[in-house]
């Protein structure tokens, strides 16, 4: 359960940002007339390396890597990419040594990253996250979702026709290593999520997104009549045969707090339920609906600004503040591969309720990629829409390009927003790098700011003496209401 701490003689709030590429504190400072109450993550023993150690040979519900690895051919490891908190190169040693011990060679190994339809990573966000030595030993590569490669290995039993990476399609093992963290469409991530939508083609992660309702942000089972998002998952997992689960919880500075390996289900249910106490805080109603402004940090998820809402999750439970997000956006752009409110793929406008930046799971849009879906069941959906496709793949293998076209963008904003808040429904982003152009194309009623001061300064003119909630991990805090 988060710590609370409100603030009467401290006068300044210290936000981790910059996950993976450029961690340091953001020092933010607090007007005396703020009544400021600080919401962090609770704090939990960080797990060793011989914890690691011991959590792999002792797995939930399943053989050990060692035992399930003799006698096979080819290996898969899929691991999460940089928009994620893995310390993935504090596990995978140990995963290599107990595959080694089975008798499998290096060449027989291979290494994929579950981007899903995310932006690729670099060889130098490779070594970062995975090692200098695992990348310079083993194959390791970016899934592509729309490349001409993927593999067809049927239709679920949702309906859903299942399309993956070769490499992972082709090996006789596959191993997971990714996260659990709050999730709006599965709960929580992690488990057969690296399958689905990690290394899945581009008709699969349609049809996820388009025919399947949303669990709900932390919520641990979807009721009992309900087919939602995370079932589809897991059914599509175990049909592709994910044998293999490592899921990890991380804590303020993502701080490896729990691991939970073995059966892709049980341990990824275990996982959740420790993650759910750990990322837990409880506020009251009463302090709730008076609360006038809510700063959330959007750090561990501050790579990639397509991530942005995730840290504005919380704010649901505030339906009267302001909403600010501080977000580091190391990436400046926004890329998105698939989104299935787009107007290239739905040929409609997005569409949105309630605040102008939450996000709705129904509408017109999603009924007419039913309806795709549906006509089109096998064959590959990226090949009837021939434009959007070739943008996909297009994006997917020139994202440096893509990147540097987009630089220079923010003069045709320069000049033209507005910097006063005109409503407390407005979305404030704090972020010195974020291209202001996607991000007015995404949130065209919300207000970009490059410092605190001024963003102080816009909220000063807008609210007088507030009442303030700072949540440091906004992208992990799940808000109880008691």
């Amino acid at each position: 359960m988060g710590n609370r701490k409100d603030h009467k003689s401290v006068r300044s709030l210290k936000f981790r940002t910059g996950a993976w590429l450029e961690e340091r504190d953001m020092i933010l400072s607090l007007d005396p007339d703020w009544a400021v109450s600080e919401y962090n993550l609770g704090t939990h023993r960080v797990l060793t390396d011989k914890d690691i150690r011991k959590i792999l040979q002792n797995p939930v519900s399943s053989p050990g890597i060692r035992e399930l690895a003799v006698g096979k051919k080819q290996v898969a490891l899929i691991m999460d990419d940089i928009s994620r908190p893995t310390p993935a190169n504090r596990i995978l040693p140990y995963v290599l040594k107990e595959l080694r011990l089975a008798g499998i060679p290096d060449k027989s190994i291979r290494l994929v990253i579950a981007v899903g339809a995310h932006r690729p990573l670099s060889k130098k966000e490779m070594i970062l996250k995975f090692g200098a030595d695992i990348v310079k030993r083993f194959p390791i590569r970016n899934h592509n979702f729309a490349c001409q490669s993927l593999k067809y290995t049927g239709i679920s039993s949702h309906g859903v026709p299942i399309w993956l990476d070769e490499w992972v399609a082709d090996a006789d093992l596959k191993i997971g290593i990714g996260s659990i963290i709050p999730h709006d469409a599965a709960g929580f991530s992690g488990g057969g999520k690296l399958i689905v939508p990690g290394v899945s083609g581009f008709p699969t992660l349609l049809s996820l997104h388009a025919l399947f309702e949303k669990r709900g942000r932390g919520v641990l089972k979807a009721p009992a009549d309900k087919l939602d998002f995370r079932i589809c998952i897991e059914q599509i997992a175990r049909r592709t045969g994910l044998d293999f689960i490592i899921n990890c919880v991380v804590q303020k500075e993502r701080e490896l707090a729990g691991l939970f390996a073995g059966d892709m289900e049980l341990a990824y249910q275990k996982g959740a339920v420790f993650a759910r106490s750990l990322y837990s805080f409880e506020i009251s109603k009463d302090m709730a609906d008076k609360t006038d402004i809510v700063l959330i940090n959007s750090y561990p998820l501050d790579v990639d600004p397509d991530q942005l809402l995730k840290a504005a999750a919380p704010a649901v439970a505030f339906p009267n503040a302001q909403v600010v997000l501080v977000n580091a956006a190391i990436d400046e752009n926004m890329y998105r591969g698939i989104n299935v409110k787009s107007k290239s793929l739905t040929g409609k406008k997005g569409y949105r309720a309630g605040r102008s930046f939450l996000p709705v799971s129904s509408g017109p849009g999603k009924r007419m990629i039913r309806d795709i879906i549906r006509k089109s069941r096998v064959i590959p959906l990226a090949t009837q829409i021939p434009p959007v496709y070739k943008r996909l793949r297009d994006m997917q293998r020139k994202y440096s390009v893509f990147a540097e076209e987009c630089k220079g963008r923010d003069k045709q904003w320069h000049g033209s927003r507005r910097s006063a808040i005109q409503s407390k429904d407005d979305l404030i982003v704090l972020s010195p790098r974020l291209c202001e152009t996607d991000f007015y194309r995404r949130f065209p009623d919300g207000l970009l700011f490059r410092t605190w001061d001024e963003t102080k300064a816009a909220l000063n003119c807008f609210h007088k003496k507030p009442r303030v909630v700072a949540l440091h991990s906004g992208t992990l805090q799940i808000p109880d209401l008691v």
